[in-house]
C-alpha cells in the first residue's frame, strides 16, 4: 500500500486528482489542512508521498519541504504552484521533489503522478533484490 497525504485546506481543488489516485487499489489517500498537521503526522507515521498545496500568487513553501526532509528524507514530495519549470527545478534541486502540479490538477496530472509513483515503486523493489 502506498500512503499519500494531501496537505491542503482546499480539498475540493484536488477532487479529480484524489479520485484518480484512489482508483488505484495500491494507494491510500489522507488529508491534513496545514503544514503543522503534516509535520505532526510524519512524526507519528510517515507517508510515502505528500502533496503540498500552494496559494496562487504566493511563493512555494520550500521551508516546509526542508523540514519534512529533516524529519524523514524518504518521504517523496509534490508541490502545487505556478513557478516556471526551469526556476522550479533550480529552486527544488537537491530536495527530492518529484514534480510540480498546477492548481486544480486534473486527469493528465493524475496519470503523470501515477506513472512516476509506479517508476519509484519499481526502482525501490529492484533495489531490495
Amino acid at each position: 500500500m502506498y500512503r499519500i497525504v494531501f496537505v491542503s485546506s482546499k480539498p475540493a481543488s484536488f477532487s479529480v486528482l484524489a479520485q484518480a489516485l484512489q482508483a488505484d487499489i495500491r494507494i491510500a489517500v489522507e488529508w491534513v489542512a496545514s503544514g503543522e498537521e503534516a509535520l505532526a503526522l510524519i512524526k507519528r507515521a510517515a507517508p510515502d508521498l505528500m502533496i503540498l498545496d500552494g496559494n496562487p500568487g504566493e511563493p512555494l513553501d520550500f521551508a516546509l519541504v526542508r523540514t519534512i526532509m529533516q524529519l524523514n528524507a524518504l518521504i517523496n514530495v509534490v508541490m502545487v504552484g505556478r513557478m516556471p519549470e526551469k526556476e522550479f527545478h533550480e529552486s527544488a534541486e537537491g530536495m527530492g521533489i518529484l514534480m510540480q502540479l498546477p492548481f486544480q490538477p486534473g486527469l493528465p496530472e493524475a496519470e503523470a503522478l501515477l506513472a512516476r509513483l509506479t517508476l519509484l515503486v519499481k526502482s525501490f523493489e529492484s533495489e531490495k533484490k
